[in-house]
């Protein structure tokens, strides 16, 4: 029998197990569907919202981490080395896909800064690794086209005739940039849906794993989880049956 203090609450691990395919049904596939809707051509407009669906990818990582680590509280919180640890776990050719820290620039600058500061911090200094260790500065592009990879560092030439200290706001065009992250948004996305489908199938067979992801869930509900998994299921979403697949595409 396992340690009460492994469960977290729960009766078991199958229990857990029960419960993840529920929330990563529930949640995740919500995530693939918002996304979706944010990189629509607007009817009226033609343009695109890439900032929420920039935010809700980053966030969805940083939360699918927390679900490897068990970290999703206040003082026992996220960090970037853990959203790295759960793309090389269950991000296929994480290192390849994410070169030279790239997520660790796209969380600075578009979830740690609009937490904390209100707004994106763009563009921002960087010390790109391979380089020199000179500081660089790095500029931000992102579009709805499906591309192979998710980011691709570009090197452009600066306008050295601009300063160097950027005006107020921060995101201002005055700061001279030297680098280019270009994110794919699609690809993104669908790294961050694969990955966690992987981390959850992967507590079929891993205890720690099992154990984590619960201790995580104590954080993200008020009360127990399972009575939350309860309350959803009776508002029409059935908890879905042990090793059941959960779908890939979103409602």
């Amino acid at each position: 029998m396992p340690d009460e203090h492994e469960l977290h609450g729960f009766g078991s691990f199958e229990e857990i197990r029960q419960f993840a395919l529920f929330f990563v049904d529930h949640y995740f596939n919500r995530f693939c569907r918002d996304v979706r809707i944010c990189l629509r051509d607007d009817p009226l407009t033609g343009k695109h919202a890439y900032m929420p669906a920039l935010v809700t990818i980053v966030a969805h990582w940083e939360l699918a981490a927390g679900m490897m680590t068990g970290k999703l509280g206040e003082v026992d919180r996220v960090r970037t080395r853990d959203m790295a640890d759960f793309g090389r776990r269950f991000v296929p050719c994480f290192e390849t896909r994410y070169p030279d820290g790239a997520l660790y620039y796209i969380y600075k600058a578009y979830r740690h800064k609009i937490a904390h500061s209100g707004h994106p911090y763009i563009p921002t200094e960087v010390r790109k690794p391979g380089d020199s260790g000179e500081v660089l500065h790095l500029g931000f592009e992102f579009t709805e086209v499906e591309e192979d990879v998710p980011v691709k560092w570009v090197a452009i030439e600066p306008d050295r005739s601009k300063p160097l200290h950027h005006p107020l706001p921060p995101w201002g065009d005055q700061l001279k940039k030297d680098w280019t992250l270009h994110v794919s948004l699609p690809p993104f996305a669908r790294d961050v849906f694969a990955g966690v489908n992987d981390l959850r199938r992967a507590m079929d067979h891993d205890t720690a794993l099992t154990s984590c992801f619960a201790k995580a869930m104590t954080y993200f509900y008020p009360k127990h989880p399972s009575a939350a998994g309860e309350a959803e299921a009776t508002a029409g979403r059935p908890v879905a049956p042990p090793n059941s697949p959960v779908s890939s595409t979103a409602s």
